[in-house]
């Protein structure tokens, strides 16, 4: 068997993983991806075994290989990862962020503003368990990686940037969905105004060339962000049933957006 073959479907597979285009708990099928790249399902099992070994994919007995989901440990700790790498960034990018930068990322935020007025007018009209609202959120969720992303950007280490997409940070914060279900018997709506003034803090120490500030702010958002996703992960793992869009995660198509984003932004560092 050629190892180019089987090195052809390893990386294939692996990018799909990276990418977000294929998530914990998806089943691989040898024989659907061998049509996807052109090459028998031989290889492609070759390269299964190799991803299942490095810890990327486990077999079910009977049942088949699957993308191995992350457990919680390993999500809080990418959490902490994240929150050590942006609040270490974010004090660099205040001193050093050009007025190009600043722009993009005021952009971004104004952006978010405008979001957080359509989510409420969708939660007033009495949108918010109807498909409607779960677009809106979408939107709101790769204009805040963008956000993050620019920010990472103006801090200028290529470093940070490649670890970050090396341990799929983003992917993992952002290709999930973060309303957290305890917000819900509230205000939708006002959880992302509160969502947006953390952001907003964000941007003005960064303006005001604040790098403690900046420091803070990010802080606190990662703080928030963390409660947040963990309760989102608790309270998935609790149910047996998911029948509103809005207690479901984001399509694989939304994923695979954050993984185009991140290597788009990666390109751009070099």
């Amino acid at each position: 068997m050629s190892s180019s073959l089987k090195s052809q479907a390893y990386q294939h597979i692996k990018g799909l993983i990276s990418e977000g285009a294929l998530s914990g708990g998806d089943k691989l099928s040898p024989v659907e991806i061998g049509k996807e790249i052109g090459v028998s399902h031989i290889p492609v099992r070759e390269a299964i075994s190799r991803l299942e070994s490095e810890g990327f994919v486990v077999n079910v007995d009977r049942q088949g290989s699957f993308v191995r989901k992350l457990e919680r440990r390993e999500i809080e700790d990418l959490i902490g990862l994240r929150e050590m790498l942006e609040v270490a960034s974010i004090g660099k990018a205040a001193r050093r962020v050009g007025a190009k930068e600043l722009d993009e990322i005021e952009e971004c935020l104004r952006e978010l503003e405008t979001l957080v007025g359509l989510i409420r007018q969708a939660e007033e009209a009495g949108d918010r368990d109807n498909r409607t609202m779960v677009p809106l959120l979408g939107r709101w969720m790769l204009v805040d990686l963008a956000f993050h992303l620019l920010l990472l950007q103006a801090a200028g280490n290529r470093e940070v940037v490649k670890l970050i997409a090396d341990k799929q940070i983003m992917i993992q914060m952002f290709g999930r969905r973060t309303d957290s279900p305890e917000a819900w018997s509230h205000s939708l709506a006002d959880w992302y105004a509160a969502n947006y003034q953390v952001h907003e803090d964000i941007f003005s120490a960064v303006r005001r060339r604040d790098a403690k500030g900046a420091r803070r702010a990010m802080q606190e958002h990662n703080g928030r962000a963390r409660e947040n996703l963990l309760a989102r992960l608790d309270w998935l793992d609790r149910q047996e049933a998911q029948d509103s869009p809005l207690s479901r995660e984001f399509p694989a198509s939304i994923q695979q957006l954050v993984g185009d984003m991140q290597r788009s932004f990666l390109e751009t560092t070099r």
